[in-house]
């Protein structure tokens, strides 16, 4: 599908599942910093998370799962205060875990399960203070102390099986 953003920067939300989406991560998607919703769930997005998914700053949910982005997580998704739900899960990412906290105090549901992660939880994750759910099983190497969990009073669940 073609979609032409000129002239209109008031698209709040893009739901586009099951379709066979393919190519890269859209860049005309930059055009809408107002954008509450993005899930482009099910498809065959390849390449990295562009950066510029961090200046949608009024993003409330991203759904990313089931595609095959690649490459490591922008640090840049650590600015989307408003973001109470992050979707990343059955992907082909990779690298260590960004040290997001402080900024996503709104975070409650945080999903990066089925993918290549590797290396130490990061303690920052113990700041995410509205977090509920988080998905990191079966990653690569995902390791280190639960202890950043610790001080979450509002989690529900948490999934770290299948890793090494």
């Amino acid at each position: 599908p073609s979609i032409n953003s000129r002239g209109t920067h008031s698209l709040l939300g893009l739901i586009i599942q099951s379709s066979g989406l393919s190519g890269t991560m859209p860049s005309f998607l930059s055009e809408f910093p107002n954008m509450r919703e993005l899930s482009l769930e099910d498809g065959s997005l390849e390449g990295t998370i562009p950066d510029y998914l961090g200046a949608l700053t009024s993003l409330d949910f991203l759904n990313l799962r089931d595609n095959s982005l690649s490459g490591t997580l922008p640090e840049s998704l650590g600015r989307l205060s408003e973001v109470t739900a992050i979707v990343l899960g059955k992907n082909k990412l990779s690298g260590r875990l960004p040290s997001w906290g402080g900024n996503l105090t709104k975070l409650r549901l945080l999903d990066l399960s089925y993918n290549d992660f590797t290396g130490e939880i990061p303690s920052a994750f113990s700041e995410l203070r509205s977090l509920e759910h988080i998905s990191l099983q079966h990653n690569a190497d995902l390791r280190g102390p639960i202890s950043a969990f610790e001080s979450l009073g509002n989690m529900s669940s948490l999934l770290l099986y299948g890793n090494n």
